[in-house]
């Protein structure tokens, strides 16, 4: 470090007296580079070799804000910029805490390694921890691999569940993605994957880590799952496993196949049950595809024309479509998808091939008044049969919402769908010309309680609701689920990890 000037104090440790103080030394190293933050490396003893090593020991503190390192030993090279620390070390950050025996840290580039290692992330939900624990973890600020590594959000040695891997890449904030996984409970081994993505953050996308049991509906009852798997080439294959009392196992794939092409594909074999008025309804859709218009492909300024990737799903198998969360600064859309295939419905017994077009034009939500949000879109959707005729659908739609609290959140919706032609399928078909949905939910770090309605309004009477309740139980949420469509009763059970969910 040539030419550099090295800052030495002698400070008074802080205590309750004078009594029992002993003098500590203060280093300041300067910057390797304009615009980096100085090294202040604080210790009860530090030698320093100019141009070349500093040495710290016993309670040795070294902060580069934002990141402060505790350890009892530590040795900075000023050529490297990299600190090997040694002795209960404790590398402090924004984003959470890294534990080890061991640790090799560089001031410039943030990156980390150490050994026999514990990680601590707090969550954007209250009261939730990410924890991880392994032989050895690498990375930097951005992105951390544990190896022979241990995930959990559960504190303590008795955990509930335990995803343990041969290797955890963790993005603070953003997700989990282990290979070679042993998912854990209660401390024992149930189930044995390849490769398992979770998502952070108190988002519920994608499936659940854990089945839901599901009474009543088609199957009488059933477990059901799901899973995504990252493949080559911006790939994505996801699918759905439901083993029930009546069809004993039952499930589909599909593919992701995301590039610089503007059209995007999903084909495979699906099976999707529907509860829309015909007690026991399935439908089965022989190899298929199903296709959208990516956001990728989307021109600057305020318009997004296309989605943004999103996993393909009943509403799209059925016909409607919508944009998903908003990008940047968009203020308005154009979303386009479809589907194609051959479709055989239960018990009505009616086959048929299908064509299926969607498009919807929608506008950001604006919020005239504090906490309240106006919305308003306008959809539709054309469907084209082997045995001819076709059935088509416009629906100009209005939504409101309002969350009072943090706790608390209001919806509405209106919902005027004007219908042209025929369809054979009970599954296409709407159920109620104009309808109006009312939803509130109230969810805090300790439970969440859910009502939903649908009533048609040309009916004068309600034809839907849902009632959810979950409570958390140490570090997870199980929960129960009511719902009635159209005289069909059912019951669901799901147990929820509070900041985690199913990812890519």
């Amino acid at each position: 470090m040539r030419g550099a000037c090295v800052t030495l104090l002698l400070a008074l440790s802080s205590g309750t007296g004078t009594a029992g103080a002993q003098e500590r030394t203060r280093i300041r190293i300067p910057p390797r580079a304009p615009g980096e933050a100085a090294v202040d490396m604080e210790a009860e003893t530090v030698t320093l070799v100019p141009e070349r090593l500093a040495r710290a020991t016993g309670d040795v503190v070294v902060t580069r804000p934002p990141d402060t390192l505790r350890a009892q030993e530590a040795t900075y090279d000023l050529r490297t910029g990299v600190i090997a620390a040694t002795g209960d070390v404790v590398l402090s950050r924004p984003s959470g805490e890294l534990r080890g025996a061991r640790l090799s840290y560089n001031v410039q580039t943030g990156a980390a390694a150490a050994e026999e290692v514990r990680v601590e992330i707090p969550a954007p939900e209250a009261d939730v921890t990410y924890y991880i624990e392994g032989e050895s973890v690498s990375g930097t600020r951005a992105e951390m691999v544990a190896r022979d590594a241990l995930f959990t959000t559960c504190p303590g040695a008795h955990r509930h569940y335990a995803v343990r891997a041969r290797e955890i890449v963790l993005r603070p904030g953003e997700r989990v993605v282990a290979r070679g996984v042993s998912l854990l409970v209660l401390g024992r081994r149930v189930i044995t994957l390849p490769r398992l993505a979770l998502n952070l953050g108190p988002e519920r996308r994608g499936p659940l880590l854990f089945p839901r049991l599901l009474i009543g509906r088609t199957d009488l009852i059933g477990i059901q799952t799901g899973f995504r798997l990252a493949l080559l080439k911006q790939s994505t294959a996801e699918g759905y496993v439901v083993l029930s009392a009546r069809h004993t196992i039952r499930g589909g794939t599909s593919v992701d196949r995301f590039g610089p092409v503007p059209l995007g594909i999903r084909a495979g074999f699906k099976e999707d049950a529907s509860s829309r008025f015909v007690g026991g309804l399935t439908v089965t859709v022989l190899p298929a595809v199903t296709f959208f218009v990516p956001s990728e492909i989307s021109p600057g300024g305020p318009l997004q024309i296309g989605t943004p990737r999103a996993p393909a799903g009943p509403l799209v198998l059925r016909g409607d479509i919508e944009g998903g969360a908003w990008e940047g600064s968009r203020r308005f859309r154009v979303v386009a998808g479809g589907s194609a295939g051959r479709y055989t419905e239960h018990p009505t017994e009616v086959a048929a091939g299908r064509l299926n077009l969607a498009a919807a034009a929608e506008a950001r939500p604006f919020r005239p008044l504090p906490r309240v949000e106006l919305g308003t879109a306008l959809r539709a959707r054309a469907a084209f049969y082997s045995e001819g005729g076709r059935y088509t659908v416009i629906t100009p739609e209005v939504s409101a919402g309002w969350r009072p609290s943090r706790a608390n959140t209001f919806e509405m919706s209106f919902r005027h769908h004007l219908i042209g032609g025929e369809t054979p399928f009970f599954f296409d078909r709407v159920d109620t010309p104009r309808s109006l949905e009312l939803a509130w939910r109230n969810r805090n770090p300790r439970r969440a309680v859910g009502v939903a309605l649908e009533y048609g309004l040309r009916e004068g009477g309600l034809y839907a609701w849902e009632l959810s309740y979950s409570r958390r139980l140490h570090c997870i949420q199980p929960g129960i689920l009511l719902h009635s469509r159209g005289g069909d009763f059912g019951l669901g059970v799901s147990l929820e990890i509070p900041g985690v969910s199913g990812g890519e």
